[in-house]
């Protein structure tokens, strides 16, 4: 069985899993979905946006100028923003002092897990690059994955609007990180919900009603975007924590 250079198998295209982030997608190793999907948004949040075309995660191919099977074809690696950040060329001439510090806090959140290319020396230097550690072990990404996406909403969320009239309520309530909303809700703040899933994901959101109510639809929506944002078993029934950053992230303030 073929594994790239940190161990993991090789594995094919259909294979991966395909994460949606700020103007594309990165497909990846399944188990390494989630930690893909939140580096990525985080390099967009605090490093620099994403540009595309720039941005990969699978390729069955050899490490670049080496023999060595790539981590990119165990789907355990992906580039960002490679034109920027050329292979090779010291992080200091590509990057601020100011994405530096974002990136050191990137690799803190991500330690033992995921490792930087930019640390690397001379001619391997590679700024555009994230991986799995060498010899990373299922459990430690699952663990680092459910420690990350699974961390509790840093503010509670204020109290529920009233419902307008034509609509009977009760609306979502919250804000940022706290918003919450559950199947069989209604109100302008679903309706805002639904008008983002169809403005912003038009691939699979684009027939989505935004009439304000919260149905099987809105649902099914919902799932989708869970599942193309690494979210593991959601039903899309109900806006939790997990869902609400994945929004937030995405630039939802509704």
């Amino acid at each position: 069985m073929a594994a790239s250079q940190n161990g993991w198998r090789v594995i094919t295209r259909a294979e991966c899993t395909d994460v949606e982030v700020p103007g594309g997608v990165l497909p990846v190793h399944p188990e390494f979905a989630w930690l893909a999907w939140d580096c990525a948004h985080l390099w967009h949040e605090t490093v620099e946006p994403l540009v595309w075309p720039g941005c990969w995660g699978w390729a069955n191919r050899p490490i670049r100028g080496g023999t060595d099977t790539s981590n990119h074809a165990s789907g355990t690696a992906w580039d960002l923003n490679a034109p920027a950040h050329p292979q090779g060329v010291p992080i200091a001439k590509t990057f601020s002092k100011q994405q530096l510090e974002a990136i050191d806090r990137l690799e803190l959140r991500y330690f033992g897990v995921l490792r930087w290319g930019g640390r690397w020396s001379g001619k391997s230097v590679d700024g555009m690059h994230w991986e799995g550690q060498p010899g990373v072990t299922l459990e430690a990404v699952r663990t680092l994955t459910d420690a990350l996406a699974e961390a509790p909403a840093p503010t509670p969320p204020p109290p529920t609007p009233p419902a307008p009239t034509g609509w009977s309520g009760p609306d979502a309530r919250g804000s940022g990180l706290g918003f919450r909303v559950e199947y069989g809700a209604s109100g302008p703040r679903v309706q805002a919900l639904q008008n983002f899933l169809r403005t912003r994901y038009p691939l699979y959101a684009k027939l989505l009603v935004c009439d304000g109510w919260y149905g099987n639809e809105t649902a099914r929506i919902l799932a989708e975007f869970a599942r193309r944002s690494a979210i593991r078993g959601a039903d899309g029934r109900n806006v939790g924590p997990q869902i609400a950053r994945a929004l937030y992230v995405a630039g939802m303030r509704a």
